[in-house]
């Protein structure tokens, strides 16, 4: 039973509840780069994330400077994206000190309307200019990526906002330009390749200055390079949206993808919303247990904070609880055993999260924070990323459903040789109710210094019925009741029901000691609505409880054939 509940209350304390929610749109247009082949020299960047476009342009100003400009992000109308040209100024040089930009000039709006994934037409205050994807080798943008590749479209440093990068890779060849400013304040653009990669994780090349060209307003005139070695550029990519890149001065930046992808905000729950879910445990080389458990939310504050409980139908096992910030960051659970089987109360600091709003297909987290559980310290991380956008049938119904695939690990701090404990998720959820309808996991350990990892269970959740405010599919269901509750009674008699089971079918049966008549049976009903009758001893000769129960607590009244009366309240285990 340890292990199971161990394996158990790991799901219970880090599935979260944030929504999530998808949209079509006429086309969506690949990401990278694009441009006009007959004006080489001036070129674009476009990137798309849930029906969301930023956009830059990378030309030159009336000096024959290069410079660049910058739209969005900003949602398409169907398959046109229209928002203001703007050109940003003050921000930080290639090898410079941060310094974030401190003015913006606007140049009218650019529209682009899209007639397929890969050709369009701009329309600014440049003129009507067709436009496509560039193919940094032959064929290249018409190409599938391999998995693992780095992802098109714009990269930067969060601590860095102002600064960025555009990186497309084809066919193991790479195309990049940073967007920054130079000395004076004024936007300028570097470009380094398109160069083979060195590796499929590492790139290097030079960068180069640009000049001469073609001008936002003016005619085409050719581009020229009029500084050949600006300083060399290497980037390391750790997976498919992180990476380190070396500036000419030695100097390193942590990059990431920037997400812009909209989404819409989280669904956030309501007070007395439950949730039913069927749960497997396989411990290793052992059969498979089957359990049921409802998560209800006791608690939902303004911001979107909640709490909930989980109780489960099984007598044997007590309920867990938990508290979750805005975020959806864990802040502190409390079960008889909790993760990777550290028992008591933990706290978080910060909330632990998973993935938050916005969500679309790409999205990636990697999330630490540090858990305090009786006086001792561990060390948590969240790591994952949305995988796809699914239709998935469960108990509950059909729904359309992100795809999660994350690992929670944890060690324990100041151990010379922690074990590593990790569990491998892959979750669905629900676009429209923002809760995951079904998780599958394993649980695993990989001791201090060793490659060797060791499964010791199997897990899985899917949700059976769900009484949501609000929802379409939302029923109430008898069985979000089940399990092991206590009662206390007051009034002109006094007790407390220990232990009374309620079974998935809505009957309740156990006993009761009162201060004036002893211990007696107790039976009785609950309906999916919540409405409870009890009675104690017989009903001609006892008390008969009645009043309403939510999958945590209750309340009502009670009275007996003697004239006697009080009330009662009740808590799921």
């Amino acid at each position: 039973m340890h292990l199971i509940r161990r394996a158990l209350l790991f799901v219970c304390s880090s599935i979260f509840f944030l929504s999530i929610s998808g949209g079509a749109y006429a086309v969506t247009p690949q990401s990278g780069w694009w441009w006009n082949p007959a004006e080489g020299g001036r070129g674009f960047t476009i990137e798309a994330q849930n029906g969301n476009i930023f956009f830059a342009a990378y030309l030159y100003d009336a000096s024959g400077r290069a410079t660049w400009y910058a739209a969005g992000p900003a949602a398409m109308s169907g398959s046109t994206f229209t928002a203001p040209l703007r050109t940003y100024l003050n921000g930080q040089t290639l090898t410079g000190a941060y310094r974030a930009p401190s003015g913006t000039v606007d140049n009218g709006n650019v529209s682009i309307t899209f007639s397929d994934d890969s050709h369009g037409t701009l329309s600014w205050a440049g003129g009507t200019v067709p436009i496509q994807r560039y193919d940094i080798v032959t064929n290249g943008a018409s190409v599938t990526a391999p998995a693992g590749t780095p992802q098109a479209g714009w990269w930067w440093n969060p601590a860095e906002g102002g600064r960025g990068f555009s990186i497309e890779i084809q066919n193991g060849t790479m195309f990049l330009a940073g967007y920054m400013y130079d000395d004076f304040g004024n936007p300028i653009w570097y470009a380094s390749g398109p160069t083979a990669m060195a590796s499929t994780s590492n790139y290097q090349g030079t960068w180069q200055q640009y000049g001469d060209g073609q001008t936002l307003t003016g005619g085409y005139r050719s581009a020229s390079v009029v500084n050949s070695n600006v300083g060399n550029v290497s980037i390391y990519f750790i997976g498919p949206r992180e990476a380190t890149l070396t500036l000419p001065n030695g100097s390193s930046v942590a990059l990431q993808r920037y997400e812009f992808g909209g989404g819409t905000a989280a669904v956030t729950p309501t007070q007395g919303d439950a949730y039913t879910f069927d749960y497997t445990f396989t411990p290793a080389g052992s059969t498979t247990s089957n359990y049921i458990f409802t998560r209800h939310f006791q608690s939902v504050y303004s911001d979107g904070a909640a709490t909930y409980t989980q109780s489960f139908t099984d007598p044997a096992l007590n309920s867990t609880n938990a508290s979750y910030n805005s975020y959806g960051g864990v802040l502190n659970t409390n079960s008889s055993v909790n993760n990777n089987g550290i028992t008591g109360t933990c706290v978080y600091s910060p909330g632990l999260r998973g993935v938050n709003a916005p969500y679309y297909v790409g999205k990636a987290w990697n999330n630490s924070a540090t858990a305090t559980c009786n006086g001792s310290s561990y060390a948590f991380t969240n790591k994952g990323s949305i995988t796809a956008l699914e239709s998935l049938t469960v108990p509950a119904g059909t729904f359309t459903a992100y795809k999660e695939v994350f690992t929670i690990s944890s060690t324990q701090s100041g151990v010379s040789t922690p074990t590593t404990y990790s569990t491998v998720y892959t979750c669905w959820r629900d676009a429209t109710l923002g809760q995951r309808i079904k998780c599958q996991w394993t649980y695993n350990s990989t001791p201090y210094g060793s490659s060797t990892t060791t499964q010791h269970s199997a897990s899985s959740i899917t949700l059976g019925n769900y009484s949501a405010s609000g929802f379409a599919g939302s029923t109430n269901n008898v069985i979000r009741f089940a399990g092991s509750w206590s009662v206390s009674f007051s009034g002109t008699e006094s007790g407390t029901c220990s232990s009374l089971t309620v079974t998935t079918l809505g009957n309740i049966s156990g006993t009761c000691t009162g201060s004036l008549s002893g211990t007696v049976q107790a039976t009785g009903t609950v309906t999916s609505t919540g409405s409870t009758t009890v009675v104690l001893g017989t009903a001609g000769n006892g008390a008969t409880f009645s009043g309403q129960i939510n999958p945590y607590s209750g309340s009502g009244i009670w009275s007996n054939t003697n004239g006697g009366s009080g009330t009662w309240t009740a808590t799921h285990k």
